[in-house]
């Protein structure tokens, strides 16, 4: 059995691929620090085949992360990378490489999963959406911080905002995106609305013509976003791995 690994920016997230399934799916937060590595190889009972990865978090923790798979196992970590195009999807970045892989996977999933146009959301540390087309051809994304960091954000930089601290506006519920009657609500109802607009424009853009585009969200963000948004939305708490899925079989090797 093969590992795959979805290194983000604060969480690490894994699982054995077993007979085209995943199974023995685990994560925790890695804070770019080698014990999380530590801690996770401990927790993976079956010694695999291979390992396979995709990594957002630097080259040094990729670092890290190879070297801890190689002592332990003796493997040597394939990490994905993106690519200009995977079957019939097409990266529409103008520099292919720009395009984060954790990106670049989802996008894959998404498309191999759903029919149709798809608009693809990680809600994560940053809220990345992509769009792609009917046909697998993907139209751009927008980048914008999380809930947190735009909570955050609002603490240290704004004098009158500075009696929350950053653990209190870390600590707010994503809160419903209605006009706040409160300082605390209007931070976190206000950040909830800018996310959940900003997708549901990019749905009525992709939705434009006659084909309506399926909503896909994943992160760690997602299900307190998904409630919020209008219409039907699906969670695939773990499309990045499946698109490592689909590179392992289907893509070259990184």
């Amino acid at each position: 059995m093969d590992l795959l690994i979805d290194i983000g920016n604060t969480r690490i997230k894994w699982a054995m691929l077993d007979a085209g399934s995943l199974c023995g799916t685990d994560a925790l937060e890695h804070g770019a620090e080698d014990g999380a590595v530590k801690n996770m190889l401990e927790r993976i009972t079956m010694p695999p085949t291979g390992v396979i990865a995709a990594n957002v978090a630097g080259e040094r923790f990729a670092a890290l992360v190879a070297g801890a798979v190689r002592e332990r196992w003796g493997l040597s970590v394939q990490f994905a990378i993106t690519q200009p195009q995977a079957g019939s999807v097409r990266n529409g970045y103008d520099d292919y490489r720009q395009l984060g892989v954790d990106r670049w996977l989802a996008i894959i999933a998404a498309v191999d999963r759903f029919a149709g146009s798809v608009c693809i959301v990680d809600a994560g540390t940053a809220v990345t959406i992509d769009a792609v087309a009917a046909g697998g051809a993907h139209l751009g994304g927008y980048i914008i911080p999380g809930l947190d960091l735009m909570r955050q954000s609002l603490g240290k930089e704004t004098g009158d905002l500075h009696r929350f601290t950053v653990d209190e506006l870390q600590q707010l519920s994503p809160g419903v995106p209605l006009p706040g009657r409160g300082t605390a609500e209007a931070i976190s109802g206000g950040a909830t609305a800018a996310v959940c607009s900003l997708i549901e424009r990019c749905i009525g853009a992709l939705g434009a013509g006659e084909d309506v585009p399926t909503l896909v969200v994943t992160g760690g963000d997602a299900e307190r976003l998904i409630r919020h948004l209008d219409g039907a939305a699906h969670f695939r708490p773990l499309l990045v791995l499946e698109g490592l899925i689909l590179y392992e079989f289907d893509g070259p090797a990184g």
